[in-house]
């Protein structure tokens, strides 16, 4: 084989990797946001404990979702709750991933139209389109130059297509360890059902102690919970759902120098991370 067709091979297999699934978002009649909070409390198998979390419904996104960066920008860092204050939310969630030593977005981000960061590598995003529509999957540098999202994150794994477990696949395509995903953790999710509202998951657990759901055990459990499509957020000590003024999840991130002033109401002794960036629903 010529080098010129080895290049062209090479090519040819990475620009078939950027690949996306759109949706059209059901939007609700009038102009308020509709929030539903279901708590989740579930036997799954092979834990010793019931799975604890949340799954949440929002409606009228396209008026009322915004992914935001912490209140000082990319990079920059801040608990969920001081962002929700911030930008006047109705609810908050973590979302996107981050350098903890740098505090450096990761991946793709648009935030209410403004595109603050491009990939640099193949990872699975989730956003809404200025023309209403959601999208999931693997998005390009180009794509996101056209201007036609109004807000866009960053994840890793996409975690169900059309209703099914999609994350051996995205494994292939995205590179990721084994360890990442077989490792039980606390986890947080975005999606959709199939009458395309807007869906929240958020699973509590604890990572240095391998509590919480492996990836697979994740994606079951969000099927199960009427995701149709999903990808994998930021979780692990990350996780806060912040609603009506409380944190809904019991955080995992010990109470330490950079955090001591933000403490969840249980279990004793932990904290709020302070997330990089965040999904919003505005008031």
């Amino acid at each position: 084989m010529k080098p010129t067709q080895i290049i062209l091979l090479v090519i040819v297999l990475t620009f078939s990797q950027c690949f996306h699934d759109e949706f059209k978002v059901n939007p609700a009649k009038g102009d308020q946001p509709i929030i539903t909070v279901k708590y989740l409390n579930t036997q799954i198998k092979n834990h010793s404990t019931n799975v604890t979390g949340t799954i949440t419904l929002l409606e009228n996104p396209l008026l009322h979702t915004t992914f935001y960066p912490s209140p000082s920008g990319c990079p920059g860092s801040a608990p969920v709750s001081v962002s929700s204050d911030f930008y006047h939310c109705s609810l908050a969630q973590n979302a996107g991933f981050f350098n903890m030593e740098t505090l450096a977005c990761l991946g793709p981000l648009v935030s209410d139209g403004k595109i603050i960061q491009n990939p640099s590598t193949i990872q699975s995003s989730f956003g809404i389109t200025k023309y209403g529509n959601y999208s999931i999957g693997y998005i390009d540098q180009s794509t996101i130059n056209d201007n036609v999202f109004q807000n866009l994150i960053n994840a890793r794994i996409w975690l169900i297509r059309a209703g099914k477990s999609f994350v051996d696949e995205s494994e292939k395509i995205e590179k990721i360890s084994q360890n990442f995903l077989n490792e039980r953790a606390p986890r947080t999710a975005i999606g959709f059902n199939k009458k395309g509202q807007l869906l929240l998951g958020a699973v509590n657990g604890l990572e240095s102690a391998n509590e919480g759901l492996n990836l697979y055990e994740f994606a079951d459990l969000m099927i199960e919970n009427g995701f149709y499509y999903a990808s994998n957020l930021d979780g692990g000590g990350s996780l806060t759902t912040y609603y009506k003024d409380k944190i809904l999840n019991t955080c995992s991130d010990h109470c330490g120098s950079t955090n001591k002033d933000y403490p969840c109401p249980s279990p004793q002794g932990t904290c709020e991370r302070l997330a990089k960036h965040d999904y919003q629903n505005k008031n």
